[in-house]
């Protein structure tokens, strides 16, 4: 064998360090920026770190957060240090819309989680303590299951893991019929029999083995842990028929340049002090794309799904990132990035921005879908209940084509007996 030199022309792109920079200031959360100036203005004596005065810019706008978060007389810097069990937690998570009725099941409900903050209770349970119907039932334990921290109010661990699975954008396609069907198999490590059956590489089922594998078991916070108040990073609400944005940076200190130094610099050649001033440059610029790039996405959004700012999330419809990036010519790593952790305040209260990101059957969003079956089997015939056969033909009337194996995964999800035992 004789070895050979050659050229090859390659086309990459890189990334600048100011912009590496940039994308990490951009997927913090808002205390995640408070702790980043903080250590910055440690480390580098150019920047001067500066509070910002109480009062917001728009009075309408504090009003509007002080009256959601149910709380009076507190102020900011406490909600940043205030430590509460994860019961009240989930309890300020309460959408301030419910009536008194909502707001007592929604109660109900968050006291029969148990430690794992697992559904121990059913929703035949809840219609019979309150008399209510079963489309009002699964929606209230909806809502319960749309909190923080992600998982609550799953039924199982099963329904955890697919809830995981269902949120995430990258699981591998059969990962879900594998935690439905074949756990034991999985358990057994039986991957040439699961290889052959479903048509897979050896590669494929031993990278789904391991992505189910890695997965948790339960949600990341017991009831009886401590859980920091949740900053919102960014308020919409509606103001003389316009929807409003506001980016919540009232909380991030201000930071400017220390006149002392400067005029050192100013004055000879420091190279200490110079890359002190790239850093400050950088870290100004990536507050600002920070900013700038979150307003944006929620600028898609409020003009995207005005019907689930006006009336919840029942009306969001199905949105991607692949959407938003191409709408804002940007990667989809940046919108992943800017939506990290990150939390909107709403006229339903406070919501993660990766919740207004739903996966879609066709033009209908998985919520929808399962508004529609619960509608279906509420309003079925008790004697002959439908089949999921039965579902998929009446979906199919709506324009909505699904198997009857995923018809029956979203009535397990939902809790909801087969037509055998209804």
């Amino acid at each position: 064998m004789q070895l050979q030199t050659t050229i090859h022309a390659k086309l990459m792109q890189q990334l600048s360090p100011q912009q590496i920079q940039h994308l990490g200031i951009l997927q913090l959360s808002t205390v995640e920026l408070m702790a980043l100036i903080a250590e910055k203005s440690l480390e580098n004596p150019l920047i001067d770190v500066q509070e910002r005065p109480l009062e917001k810019p728009y009075d309408w706008l504090k009003s509007v957060a002080v009256k959601e978060r149910r709380t009076s007389g507190l102020q900011p810097i406490e909600f940043i240090t205030k430590n509460e069990r994860t019961y009240d937690f989930l309890v300020e998570q309460i959408p301030l819309t419910c009536t008194e009725l909502q707001y007592e099941i929604l109660n109900y409900l968050i006291h029969s989680l148990d430690a794992r903050l697992f559904l121990t209770t059913t929703m035949d349970d809840v219609m019979k303590k309150y008399e209510i119907d079963e489309e009002s039932a699964q929606e209230l334990i909806d809502i319960v299951r749309s909190f923080e921290p992600f998982g609550v109010a799953s039924y199982n661990h099963r329904d955890f893991i697919l809830r995981h699975i269902a949120d995430d954008f990258h699981a591998p396609a059969f990962a879900a019929l594998f935690v439905e069907n074949e756990m034991e198999a999985l358990a057994k490590k039986e991957f040439r029999m699961l290889q052959k059956y479903y048509k897979l590489t050896a590669s494929q089922v031993h990278d789904i083995f391991l992505y189910i594998k890695s997965l948790p078991r339960t949600p990341s916070m017991s009831l009886e842990e401590s859980s920091p108040y949740i900053i919102p990073d960014a308020t919409v609400v509606k103001l003389d028929e316009h929807w409003i944005i506001e980016i919540n940076d009232g909380q991030i200190p201000q930071i400017s340049l220390n006149n002392t130094y400067v005029e050192l610099l100013k004055n000879r050649e420091d190279a200490y002090l110079q890359k002190c001033m790239r850093d400050y440059v950088t870290m100004v610029q990536g507050i600002d794309y920070r900013r700038k790039t979150m307003y944006a996405i929620l600028d898609y959004f409020v003009d995207k799904q005005p019907l689930f700012f006006e009336r919840g999330s029942e009306y969001l419809q199905p949105i991607g990132l692949k959407d938003v990036a191409e709408a804002l010519e940007i990667h989809e790593s940046t919108v992943s990035r800017a939506i990290r952790g990150k939390y909107i305040q709403t006229p339903f209260g406070q919501i993660a921005c990766k919740k207004l990101f739903i996966k879609s059957v066709g033009n209908t969003s998985v919520h929808a879908i399962h508004t529609k079956i619960t509608a279906l089997i509420t309003n079925e015939n008790k004697e002959k209940p439908l089949s999921d056969q039965q579902i998929v033909s009446e979906l199919l009337k709506n324009n909505i084509e699904i198997s009857r194996r995923t018809v029956a995964k979203y009535r397990e999800q939902l809790n909801i007996p087969s037509s055998k035992n209804r």
